[in-house]
C-alpha cells in the first residue's frame, strides 16, 4: 500500500511538472526598459516568472537578481523550476531578474571594466534607487532578495556586498575574479564579514562564495575566509573540480542553504508541542523572509512521524494545518486522509478524499483522478 502510494505520489508530480514544463519558456519570460535618470541610458532587464505566476493573485516571490549571460539565465531557469516544483522541494520558487551592464560612459572601458569594481558605485546608486523599486512596484514580490553572479560576473555581488550590505538578503559568487577588482573591495569585505557576526543571525546577509580553479584568486580567497560568520557565510574550495561545473552546481547548493531552515531536518523538535509548535517556530522565520513562510511541508513530516508514534489524533491535527494552507494540494488531502484512516475516522477520511476528487476533476488532472479514486477503493474495502 505505502509503496503504491509513493509510485502513484511520484508519477503524479512528474506528470505536473513535465506539464509545466511543456508550457513555452517565452511565456514566462519578459524584457523591460528603464530609463536611467542616472546612467542617461535604457537600460534593459530580463525577469523571468516562475511556474504559476500570475499577476491577479495574490502570492508573491522572493526575486532573485543575476548579471550571468542568456545562456547560463536560461540553466538557471530550468535548475530553479526543477528545485522548486513540490513543496517540500528544497527552495521556494523565485523571480528572475536578469541585470543589465551598468557602465558609466565617462569612465574607461575595457574588457574587465565590470569586473575591476569602476562602475560598482553608479550599479549599486542605480540598483537602489530606479531598478529594485520598479521590480517591486511592477511584480509580485517578497521583501527577500538574492544577488549572484558567476566568474567575472560573479564580482559585482561582492562590490555590493562590500559597499551596501543592506540591499540584499543573500550573496551568492560563484567562482569570483578576485584578482581583477580595482577598487580593494577585499579589504572592505573582511570589515562587512567581521561586523556580521552579530548573534541575529536572521538580520545579517547570507553570504556564500566559491573559490575556481584559477589559483591566482586563492590568496585572497583564503583572506576573506578567514573574516567570515560561520554561521551565516560560506566560503567554499571548488578548486578541484571543473572551472564550469561550478556554475550548475554551486548555485542550487547555496540556494538550498539559504532555505535550509524552511525544510527543518529535526522533526523530533515538535512531537511534544505538535502542530503549535510548529507554527510558533515559523513564525519567528518571518523576521529574516519578511514574510510568512507556508508551515505545510514540515506539518506533514511532523504528522508522519506521529503516525509512527501512534500520536493519530494529534496527525489528523497537523495535517489539518497543511491542508488549510494548500487546499488544492492533493497529495496532503491524501495524507490527511490516511491520517484520519489510522484515526479510525473512516467517515472523514472518505470525505476527505472526495473533496481531493473534486480538486482534480476541477483541475482536469486526470492522472489525480485515477490516483484518488485507487485510495477511495482502498479504503472501502
Amino acid at each position: 500500500m505505502i509503496y503504491r502510494l509513493l509510485l502513484s505520489l511520484t508519477l503524479l508530480l512528474s506528470v505536473q511538472f513535465a506539464n509545466a514544463q511543456d508550457t513555452a519558456a517565452d511565456a514566462r519570460t519578459n524584457t523591460v526598459s528603464i530609463q536611467s535618470a542616472l546612467t542617461k541610458q535604457t537600460l534593459q532587464l530580463t525577469v523571468i516568472f516562475p511556474t504559476g505566476y500570475d499577476a491577479t493573485n495574490i502570492q508573491r516571490y522572493p526575486v532573485i537578481f543575476s548579471n550571468s549571460d542568456s545562456r547560463r539565465m536560461a540553466l538557471m531557469q530550468k535548475q530553479l523550476d526543477w528545485l522548486s516544483h513540490i513543496d517540500f522541494g528544497p527552495i521556494p520558487k523565485l523571480i528572475i531578474v536578469g541585470l543589465p551592464n551598468i557602465r558609466d560612459l565617462d569612465s574607461p572601458q575595457h574588457k574587465d571594466a565590470a569586473a575591476s569594481g569602476i562602475d560598482t558605485a553608479l550599479a549599486i546608486k542605480v540598483l537602489q534607487q530606479e531598478i529594485l523599486p520598479y521590480i517591486d512596484k511592477h511584480f509580485k514580490t517578497q521583501p527577500f532578495r538574492i544577488i549572484e553572479g558567476y566568474s567575472t560576473d560573479a564580482n559585482l555581488a561582492l562590490g555590493v556586498l562590500a559597499s551596501a550590505p543592506q540591499l540584499f538578503n543573500a550573496y551568492v559568487s560563484v567562482n569570483p575574479a578576485l584578482v581583477l577588482d580595482k577598487t580593494d573591495f577585499v579589504t572592505r569585505l573582511q570589515t562587512v564579514l567581521a561586523n556580521s557576526k552579530g548573534s541575529n543571525k536572521h538580520l545579517s546577509p547570507y553570504v556564500y562564495v566559491t573559490l575556481g580553479d584559477f589559483v591566482q584568486n586563492k590568496p585572497l580567497f583564503n583572506t576573506l575566509r578567514k573574516s567570515a560568520n560561520k554561521k551565516n557565510t560560506h566560503f567554499i574550495d571548488l578548486s578541484a573540480i571543473n572551472y564550469y561545473t561550478a556554475a550548475v552546481t554551486a548555485l542550487p547548493l547555496a540556494l538550498e542553504g539559504l532555505f535550509a531552515d524552511r525544510q527543518p531536518k529535526d522533526i523530533k523538535q515538535f512531537l511534544a508541542g505538535g502542530s503549535q509548535s510548529v507554527t510558533k517556530y515559523f513564525s519567528t522565520l518571518q523576521r529574516k523572509y519578511g514574510y510568512a513562510v507556508s508551515s505545510a511541508s514540515t506539518m506533514l513530516d511532523l504528522s508522519q512521524l506521529q503516525i509512527q508514534k501512534k500520536q493519530f489524533s494529534a496527525a489528523v491535527s497537523s495535517m489539518q494545518q497543511a491542508v488549510l494552507s494548500k487546499p488544492d494540494n492533493l497529495y496532503y488531502l491524501s495524507r490527511l486522509a490516511n491520517a484520519q484512516q489510522q484515526n479510525k475516522q473512516m467517515s472523514a477520511a472518505k470525505d476527505t478524499l472526495n473533496t481531493a476528487l473534486k480538486v482534480a476533476k476541477k483541475n482536469n488532472n486526470g492522472h489525480g483522478q485515477r490516483w484518488i479514486q485507487s485510495l477511495l477503493t482502498d479504503l472501502a474495502q
